[in-house]
């Protein structure tokens, strides 16, 4: 896959990716004998984190604001980029991991785990919008059409 081929639902793409961790080389092969990022390494993280933000915003095709889906569909890209450039910036320093850590690495994961949370609220409240402007149904089924009962529930037979 290119570096531009953007991995479904979002579009998220190890040039997003890259531009997250200017300093890191993310390379198509590492020669023998050396360490570092590949190209399809960030791709498989980039389908994993995809995934897991894919099931969180589960619902989101419900919406019917094209603006509003536009925009989440944004804005998850960009946590998807936040994370796997939390996964690269990790892979490459290791040892900095710590458990109180205050790393890049680190940085970019809260980004991700903080703006998962949010969108993942944001689409709870326009779902919830939305469910309440739905006018109920006045009729035209068979179960509008049919009078009220005539027996009070006190009448005995």
């Amino acid at each position: 896959m290119a570096a531009e081929t953007p991995h479904e639902p979002f579009g998220a793409t190890v040039t997003g990716v890259a531009a997250l961790v200017p300093s890191a080389p993310i390379r198509d092969a590492i020669p023998a004998g050396q360490k570092g990022i590949t190209t399809g390494q960030v791709e498989t993280w980039l389908d994993e984190l995809s995934n897991t933000v894919d099931l969180r915003l589960a619902g989101r095709e419900r919406l019917r604001d094209d603006a509003r889906k536009a925009a989440l569909v944004d804005a998850a890209r960009g946590v998807v980029c936040n994370g796997v450039a939390s996964y690269v910036e990790a892979a490459r320093f290791a040892e900095r991991a710590a458990v109180a850590d205050t790393s890049y690495a680190e940085v970019l994961w809260r980004r991700y785990q903080s703006g998962l949370g949010e969108l993942a609220s944001l689409l709870a409240g326009w779902l919830a919008d939305e469910d309440d402007a739905v006018p109920e149904p006045t009729g035209g089924g068979p179960a509008w059409s049919f009078p009220e009962t005539a027996f009070p529930d006190g009448m005995r037979f």
